[in-house]
């Protein structure tokens, strides 16, 4: 949790691995009447905003801003918190990175339908 103040402008940093699939970024506040925003920097320095299309989903309401990016970039990425409209007190803030992992190759294999390889054995106990 943070507390930013009037036109403040607040970074926060990341690093993205190789096998990362999903990269998400959380921005809430308390107070509907304050405003907030938040644009990313990828490695290579892209700026990703509101006006972001897909695959970028980006999505804002009275007190949230978030960002889902699909086969981010690798390497350090920064979001920069900016404080539109706050109160002169200032506005309590919570950001969240995060990232999912690409799935590794699912391996199935087929098993009968009564759950055991081979042919099923005769139960003695079970014919009584």
């Amino acid at each position: 949790m943070g507390q930013i103040r009037p036109t403040e402008i607040v970074s926060f940093n990341t690093t993205v691995d190789l096998n990362t699939s999903e990269l998400s970024f959380v921005l809430v506040w308390e107070n509907t009447t304050s405003s907030l925003d938040a644009v990313l920097y990828s490695p290579s320095g892209m700026e990703i905003n509101s006006s972001a299309q897909p695959p970028v989903i980006y999505n804002k309401n009275m007190t949230l801003v978030y960002y889902v990016i699909y086969s981010p970039e690798p390497g350090e990425w920064v979001a920069k918190v900016r404080a539109n409209a706050v109160p002169d007190i200032g506005e309590s803030y919570w950001v969240i990175f995060d990232t999912a992992a690409a799935s590794e190759e699912v391996v199935t294999e087929e098993i009968p339908a009564n759950g055991l390889e081979g042919e099923p054995e005769e139960c003695e106990e079970c014919n009584e």
